[in-house]
Formats: C-alpha cells, sequence, structure tokens
C-alpha cells in the first residue's frame, strides 16, 4: 500500500519539482520510502511514497524498472496471488530479482499485455512507462479499491492516488464549480465527480494507455460488474459462499506484517476474525471502540467474539472531548468531501496506535449480500411511484418535509433517481435553497451522471445491491477506508471485495441470494455453525458515532451563518439526521478558519458588508478588484464582515469564506429587499460600484447612523453624476479612489471635497502573484500549439474587453499600425487579442483586420481563463493597450510582473499604473504614428531586464501591501 503519482509534460525542467511536490504531499501514506524517476527525454515522471507490506528489504524500492530498462512502475495495492504468478512466469522463463509483487507486475505486463490485469486479484492502482511503446499504462482494480486520478491541465497529465497531489502542483487549481451540488444531494462526490476541474478518477475494472509523444489517450475496460442471475441450488450457494470466503481471507493474509482486524460486533467483521483466527497459530489483535451512550455500543457482541476466538482484543472509548479535539484533524484528512468518514479516522488511529500495519475490513459484506433497507425496500418500488404521481400533483400535502419529500425523486428521470430515493441527503430543491440557485440547474447537473454497467433489465434487488455497490460502496465507504487508513499509515484490506467471492455472488439468482426469513441469508448460513446467533439474530446496526447528541450540543451549528436556520430547526426537533447539518459545514466552512478557532466557540455576526456587483459572473479589470477587495477582508481580525454579489452565483472559496457569502444571480429585486430587511444589521457598508446608488440610499434613510464607503473604478464616475449616485458621492463618509486621474475628475466634474477621496491603487491579485512564481519555468508550448506560432514570429499581446460600448481599449488602432509594420518591415507576427466580445464589435474588427490585410498575423482568442493569463503575458513580446477611458489597468502591471513589454495610453489613469513610464511606455492614443514607433522599437529591440521590471511592479503593487492599505482606510 502506497502513494503514486506521475507526469507527462513538455516542460522538463520543473518535472523534478512538481513529482517531489505531488509524491511528498501524500507523505501519510508512504513514510517508509520515498522514490522518484523523471525522464526528460521522453517528458515524463514517477513519484512513489511506499508503506512496507510485502518484501521490506530495500529491494521493494519504487519506482521499479525492469532488469533492460525498458519497463518503469510505480504501484499502490497489493496482489494477493502474486506468488502464483510468479511461479508462472518463473516457467514461462522471466527471471525475478525481488521477493515484491510490484516486480510481478513487470513481468506479467511483459509476458500477458494488458490481458494480465485479469490475472490479478487483489487491490491496486498503477502507472507503467513502457519505453518500447513511448506508452503509460495506467489500470485500477476491478472494484476500485485504490484510488487513481488523473488530470489535466495547460497540456500537461497528471496523475495521482490523491486529489491533494493536483493541489500541490497548484494550490489555485480551478475548482469544478458543481461539486457542491453534488456532494449535498449525495453526501459524498459520486465518481467521475471531484472537487476540481479536468480532474477525474480512473473508472474502477478499467485501464488506460497514453502515447508519450502525441498524448493520444484511450481508456479500456477489463472487469465489469455483471448480474447473469444463475439459479443453483442454496445448498450449494451457500458451501461455495464459504469456501470463497474462506479462499479470500486466506489471500488477504498474505503480508510481511502481522495483519489485525477491524471488529465492530457486526455480522461482516465477526466472520472475518473468526477465519482468521483460524488460520492463525497465535492470537491475533483485533480493534474496536464504544461510547459512554449505550444506545451505540456493541461491547457484549464483540465480547462473545472475543471468548469464542481468543483474539487479542483492543477496545479504546471514544469522548465527545477527544472528538472536539480531533475535529482539525479529521477535516484535514479529508481528502474529498465526505459525511461519513468519522468512524473510519478513529479505528484507523487506534490501529496505528497499536502498531498494525495491515487490518481486514468488512466493507462489501452489506453491499454484495444485501444488507442494507434498500434491498427490502425494492420490493414497494411500484407503490413509491403512484405516490410520486400523486405528490406531482398534490405537492407537499402528503411528503413536505424531509425525508419524504424525497419521493420528488421519482418525478424525474435521471439516472439515479430510484438511489437517492433511497439514499439521497438533500432533494434539488432544498439543494437549490443552500445554495442559492435555481432547482432545475440543480435537476439540469444531477442528469449528467451515467452508470458504468447497463442496469436496465435488472431485478429489483440486483438493482438495489448495484447501487449500493457503484455508487454508495465506491464513492463513499472505499474512499473513506482509502483516505483515512492512509492518514494514519495504514493499510486497509477488504476481503468481501475478492474478484472470485463478487463474480460469484452478484451472479446468483435473487431467490437464492435473498431468500426471506434473515439478513444477509447467504453470508449467514454459511457460517451458521460458528458464528453467535445474537450476532445474526438482532436488528442491524451500523458503525455509527453519537453524532446527533454531540451536533446538537456545539455551538458553532447553531450558527446561521453557517447552518441556515431552517436546517437547524429540523435537526433540533430530530426530523433531519446529523449528516444533513455536517455537509453543509463541510462546504460552507474554510479551512484557513477553522483551524485557526475552537470549533465549538466559533463566532460569527458580521457588522460590516462589502457589496458589489460581479467579481466571478463576469471578466474585467473592475472584478479583479471586487476579488483582491474580498481576499483583503477575509478574516478580518477587528470586524466580521460578510460579502453580497448582485449578479455573481458563487463565491470563490479561495478568496473569501462561502459561509460569509451571498450572490443574488442577478435578480436585483431580491437583492434590493435582502439589503433593506437587513439594514440595522450593519455598522458598515463598503459599497463596491457607484450603480448600487439607489438601493443604499434608501438603506441609509432606514438606518441613517449606517457608515459609508464607496470604492470608485473609473469611467464610471467621470461624468457628472445626478440623482442617487450624486447623492451617494456627496454622503459616503469615505471615497477610495484608484488613481489620482479619477480622484481629479471627480473634483473637476463633481465637486467633491479632495479631503474625501483617499486613493488606493489597484494591486497584484494575490494568487496571480503565486503564478508568476511557480511558472516561472512554466512551459507555453501549448500555447504555441494552440495558436499555430512560429519561433520566428514576434507576439503582441492585448488582453481586453471586445464590445461595441467599450470602443475605447484601442486595438484598432494597434491593428492599423500592425498593417503598416506588416507593409513596410520584414518583420514576421503575430497579434493575440484575448477576451470577450460581442457581436457588433467582433463584427466591426474583422472587417478591420480584412481591410488590413492581417487575417493571417491576428488571432480573436474571446475569453482566456485566469489559469492561462500569466502564460499568454509571458509569451508575448510586448503587451499594448492604448486606452483612453482607463481609471487604471490591472492588465498592465499583470504584463509588467511577468516580465513583458508594456506599451499604454498617455491620457488616463493608466500613467499612473505604469509609475509615469517606470515600469512601461507611454504613447498618444489618437496617434497610429506613435503606436507604429514604439512597436516597432520593441519588436526590433531586445534591451529589457526582466527582472528588474518584475522587481518594481512587485515593489509597488503586491497583495500584502495593498491589503495593509486597504484595511487602514476602511476601518482605522
Amino acid at each position: 500500500m502506497c502513494r503514486i503519482a506521475a507526469i507527462i509534460s513538455n516542460n522538463i525542467n520543473t518535472l523534478d519539482s512538481r513529482i517531489n511536490a505531488m509524491s511528498n504531499v501524500m507523505h501519510r501514506g508512504g513514510p517508509d520510502d520515498f522514490g522518484t524517476l523523471v525522464n526528460a527525454d521522453f517528458g515524463y515522471a514517477l513519484g512513489h511514497r511506499r508503506l512496507s507490506i510485502i518484501d521490506l528489504s530495500p529491494t521493494g524500492h519504487q519506482p521499479m524498472i525492469d532488469k533492460e530498462n525498458k519497463i518503469e512502475i510505480t504501484f499502490n495495492g497489493e496482489i494477493y496471488n502474486y506468488k502464483g504468478l510468479k511461479n508462472d512466469l518463473i516457467n514461462k522463463g522471466h527471471q525475478f530479482f525481488t521477493e515484491s509483487d510490484t516486480e510481478v507486475l513487470i513481468n506479467g505486463y511483459k509476458e500477458w499485455g494488458n490481458n494480465f490485469l485479469e490475472k490479478l486479484k487483489g487491490m491496486f492502482a498503477f502507472i507503467l512507462i513502457d519505453k518500447n511503446k513511448n506508452l503509460l499504462f495506467a489500470a485500477r482494480d476491478h472494484a476500485g479499491i485504490k484510488p487513481l486520478y488523473i488530470g489535466k491541465k495547460n497540456n500537461d497529465i497528471y496523475f495521482s492516488s490523491e486529489i491533494k497531489g493536483f493541489k500541490a502542483i497548484d494550490a489555485d487549481w480551478e475548482e469544478n464549480i458543481n461539486w457542491k451540488i453534488w456532494f449535498l444531494t449525495y453526501g459524498f462526490l459520486p465518481e467521475p465527480i471531484t472537487t476540481l476541474k479536468n480532474v477525474k478518477p480512473i473508472p474502477r475494472g478499467s485501464y488506460i494507455t497514453i502515447d508519450l509523444s502525441t498524448k493520444e489517450e484511450k481508456l479500456n475496460t477489463f472487469y465489469k460488474y455483471q448480474y447473469n442471475e444463475n439459479v443453483i441450488d442454496y445448498k450449494k450457494a451457500v458451501e461455495n459462499t464459504r469456501d470463497l470466503i474462506e479462499k479470500s481471507v486466506t489471500r488477504h493474509l498474505v503480508a510481511d506484517v502481522p495483519v489485525g482486524v477491524f471488529l465492530s460486533g457486526g455480522i461482516d467483521s465477526s466472520i472475518l476474525a473468526i477465519i482468521t483466527q483460524q488460520q492463525k497459530k497465535s492470537p491475533i489483535e483485533t480493534i474496536s471502540i464504544y461510547f459512554d451512550d449505550e444506545k451505540y455500543s456493541e461491547k457484549e457482541y464483540q465480547e462473545l467474539i472475543i471468548k469464542q476466538t481468543g483474539v487479542k482484543h483492543h477496545l479504546y472509548k471514544i469522548s465527545k472531548e477527544e472528538f472536539l479535539n480531533s475535529w482539525n484533524e479529521i477535516y484535514e484528512s479529508l481528502d474529498q468531501p465526505s459525511t461519513d468518514a468519522i468512524n473510519t479516522h478513529f479505528i484507523c488511529k487506534y490501529a496505528k496506535q497499536n502498531g498494525l500495519k495491515v487490518v481486514l475490513s468488512g466493507v462489501g459484506g452489506d453491499e454484495i449480500f444485501g444488507g442494507y433497507p434498500s434491498i427490502k425496500r425494492v420490493n414497494n418500488f411500484n407503490n413509491y411511484s403512484r405516490l410520486a404521481i400523486i405528490n406531482k400533483f398534490l405537492p407537499n400535502i402528503l411528503f413536505g418535509s424531509y425525508p419524504n419529500k424525497k419521493i420528488d425523486y421519482l418525478n424525474k428521470k435521471i439516472n439515479a433517481s430510484e438511489y437517492l430515493l433511497y439514499r439521497g441527503l438533500f432533494t434539488p430543491k432544498d439543494v437549490a435553497k443552500i445554495l442559492n440557485i435555481h432547482t432545475q440547474d440543480v435537476w439540469k447537473e444531477l442528469a449528467t451522471f451515467t452508470y458504468q454497467e447497463n442496469i436496465e433489465k435488472l431485478s429489483p434487488q440486483n438493482r438495489a445491491t448495484y447501487y449500493e455497490t457503484a455508487i454508495y460502496m465506491q464513492s463513499q465507504l472505499l474512499k473513506d477506508s482509502d483516505t483515512q487508513s492512509m492518514w494514519h499509515s495504514l493499510e486497509l484490506r477488504v476481503p468481501y471485495l475478492d474478484k472470485d467471492l463478487m463474480d460469484f455472488v452478484n451472479n446468483l439468482h435473487p431467490s437464492v441470494k435473498f431468500p426471506k426469513g434473515k439478513t444477509k441469508p447467504l453470508l449467514v448460513d454459511a457460517f451458521i455453525d460458528v458464528l453467535p446467533k445474537q450476532i445474526w439474530s438482532r436488528t442491524k446496526q451500523g458503525f455509527t458515532f453519537p453524532l446527533e447528541t454531540w451536533f446538537k450540543s456545539m455551538s458553532v451549528f447553531k450558527n446561521e451563518y453557517l447552518i441556515p436556520k431552517f436546517i437547524y430547526k429540523t435537526f433540533s426537533k430530530k426530523i433531519d439526521t446529523y449528516s444533513r447539518v455536517w455537509a453543509i459545514y463541510l462546504y460552507k466552512i474554510d479551512k484557513v478558519k477553522i483551524l485557526n478557532q475552537n470549533i465549538n466557540n466559533f463566532s460569527f455576526k458580521p457588522n460590516t458588508l462589502f457589496t458589489y456587483l460581479s467579481a466571478f459572473k463576469d471578466s474585467g479589470g473592475v472584478q479583479k478588484v471586487n476579488k483582491t477587495i474580498l481576499k483583503s477582508l477575509e478574516f478580518n481580525e477587528s470586524n466580521d464582515v460578510e460579502a453580497w454579489g448582485v449578479y455573481d452565483e458563487f463565491i470563490d472559496s479561495k478568496y473569501f469564506p462561502a459561509y460569509a457569502y451571498k450572490g443574488f444571480k442577478g435578480n436585483r429585486g431580491y437583492y434590493f429587499y435582502n439589503v433593506l430587511l437587513n439594514s440595522f444589521k450593519w455598522k458598515h457598508i463598503i459599497v463596491g460600484h457607484i450603480n448600487l446608488a439607489s438601493v443604499i440610499r434608501v438603506v441609509k434613510f432606514i438606518n441613517p447612523k449606517i457608515k459609508l464607503t464607496l470604492i470608485v473604478h473609473g469611467i464610471d464616475v467621470w461624468d457628472k453624476q445626478t440623482n442617487s449616485k450624486k447623492w451617494l458621492l456627496n454622503n459616503a463618509h469615505k471615497i477610495i479612489s484608484v488613481s489620482n486621474y479619477t480622484k481629479q475628475q471627480l473634483i473637476d466634474i463633481n465637486f467633491i471635497k479632495a479631503e474625501k477621496i483617499k486613493v488606493l491603487p489597484n494591486c497584484i491579485d494575490p494568487f496571480f502573484e503565486k503564478s508568476i512564481i511557480t511558472n516561472i519555468n512554466q512551459s507555453r508550448d501549448y500555447l504555441l500549439e494552440r495558436y499555430k506560432i512560429s519561433d520566428s514570429q514576434k507576439i503582441i499581446l492585448t488582453v481586453s474587453r471586445i464590445k461595441s460600448t467599450e470602443k475605447y481599449k484601442g486595438y484598432d488602432k494597434v491593428i492599423e499600425a500592425l498593417s503598416r509594420i506588416k507593409e513596410n518591415t520584414k518583420i514576421e507576427f503575430v497579434y493575440i487579442l484575448c477576451g470577450n466580445y460581442d457581436e457588433l464589435e467582433f463584427l466591426r474588427v474583422k472587417k478591420i483586420i480584412a481591410d488590413s490585410n492581417l487575417e493571417k498575423n491576428v488571432i480573436l482568442t474571446g475569453f482566456v481563463p485566469d489559469i492561462e493569463l500569466v502564460d499568454h503575458y509571458k509569451l508575448a513580446d510586448v503587451f499594448i493597450m492604448p486606452s483612453k477611458k482607463e481609471g487604471f489597468g490591472i492588465v498592465f502591471i499583470e504584463a509588467a510582473a511577468c516580465g513583458t513589454r508594456v506599451i499604454a495610453g498617455n491620457s488616463d489613469g493608466s500613467v499612473e499604473a505604469l509609475l509615469n513610464g517606470e515600469i512601461g511606455q507611454l504613447v498618444d492614443p489618437d496617434s497610429v504614428d506613435e503606436i507604429f514607433n514604439l512597436l516597432l522599437e520593441n519588436l526590433t529591440s531586445n534591451n529589457i531586464n526582466k527582472e528588474k521590471l518584475q522587481e518594481k511592479v512587485m515593489e509597488n503593487y503586491n497583495f500584502k501591501l495593498y491589503k495593509e492599505k486597504l484595511n487602514k482606510l476602511l476601518f482605522n
């Protein structure tokens, strides 16, 4: 059991540092050894963190290479039948130099190719390099016990055992904006959903091949769940089940370290303990936990097995105090959000404390043998469907509250409707309410879910078994088991997911598998002679904590900014479960906040509101300013600040905590209503745009004592203001302007007193700063390839909105100047014009390009995501935007911060942004001659000190300096 990582990239200079970062962030899963392999010629790197279980010697070191230096592998997991496979391979002439199962994978691949996967019995995820074929081969076991994610960014491909591996490459890796919908609906993220954009798991029972040269990718499946519904004699089925389980346990005990068992006192773990002890001469170690609350205790059932088998048992009591003390660690240990990892966290913790490296778990027993209520509920599915029709026409009459209102799932034709009826956490309506989005948007997203197998013809009980196995077990139980065991450097094995056993049981007819009378009859009857009746005859009790009781006593969940009142109200009345409260908390809370406060004393009582138009829905300078303001205000030490965005639908939590944010999606009426409703709550409102003047004026009328600070950007306040806008300028306690140019316009045109206006120049976004640092040697080859740019071509860049209402940006003048350069010089060039455009301006610009004979020289890219901006700036030889109405011009300082030459207009706030010419050149925006001459000068000269330019920009425009100044202006 280990942690693995891999990279395919043309940027060979940073392969070593990146693979080290990915591997080391997963060190808890492999504390015994560490290795990397970097191949600059082929453009790949492999990483490995080792937890030594089989072949503890240094010969088991990974990444492992075959003797011909043609096959390389990094492997996570265990192959339980590796000794038999090894003998077969030796008979076929293969040599072995280690005692590890890793070497069996190498030679198995060499002997049988892709088909060797079908021979493996175990749990595995590995990445293999075949230099003969210039190929990367990555595979995941039949049941998806071991994780393996693939992520893509900037034309690079990454593999990692954990999502945090991708975050180690880029802490600001873009979020999958819809992950919260899935999490609140399911209580976990169903595969292939992750929290990150362009990151997904390799499907279970599948392998992927990637050509290292072309990066051509192929996905293939070697194993699928099958339900052929074979009818055999029940007695024979019982005998076969016992035989297969005993053989599975025997295989799962293969290790060069002691193997323990989690003993809960239920059917599944009790059988594992009994079989394991039968196969061992000395007492095995078992682990269990208990609580003061007898309602959750299974001690009496554990004692039955302990007495019967003679195992060496370790029993640990978990108190509420210990739970609270572990709160931060539990949160940190979650690689992906889950509502069901707490119990596994503690049992793994104690196994590790007892010196165990390997434990057997009963995961899979309920899923394969039908231990859940869903197996019985499917028989009533038709009745549920009829009730759903009634509910559709008489909504909320019979099913108005959770969990009954989940019946609504059957009124929508989405693949997971039946599963969500049984196990869904929140309904789409509640998810929409919590996230402040439209219900139809939730349904639309959930409708994209698909199954790996075709289940349309499955009988109801097999269908329910499939749901529990392929969704719940796959994406929650196995994921939680892996992340929590690895957090504690522990290998967790699951004998009930043995491939032979799964194939046999899955393919039995439901009448054989689920005869009436007992819970999990096939499993119970297989071990009826050794399994105490008190264990199999009792009502099923899950492995649960007294979280309902503990959560109710915690003030953190009573804070309406974390848990909506309508949720906590039903939770306190025992209508809702703790998992619904826990899910909302996990999606809202920020790690920084949670780690800086005692969670049970968490408090958030905002007395300040920052309200703005948009920070994330649209792109542009004002949006960038709003992001930096949000980041500057998060977790303010002296004032709790909340933020409301009129047009935003979501908040990127790296800028501002989700619990302190509300977005209104452009619903100005609803926004207006909420602001007025809360007028007396705030002492101070920071107004992000003068266009909010009318609503702020009403607030001031309702609450005359409220303090107002207005942020002004540029052109929006340069004209003479009237009505509410004029009122806001006059009645704001303070005005913060992005430039002296804008300040002077306010003084000259609107007659605002100079002493009221404070100037605070914009800054480099804090995450843009990080990108500059981390991407110093980042390859921009993917952009050259995307735009078909040759090495001989000079690159001119403009980043701007291209709209008919903003024709003052000057790109049309740049095109005219470039046409002269093409006519009068031999310079080969490409002009990349980036930004959103409307149809009218797009057609106008296209005509200008055609008239200038520059169709082959100008590239209109449309919107460029922030994660690619640094690469665009660094790709360019010159950045130019000779605007006439720029309030400040953040794009200028961004380009200069990347060491790129900058040309801007000399008649607006751009002059201040470029420090009066210290970090760029200024030009008359109306003079095509001047633009032509400056462009020509810059395209033919290499005289620039990039490092000095970058230092100057960061000295004046770094985020830390901006944050200090902004908070001083706002709160002193």
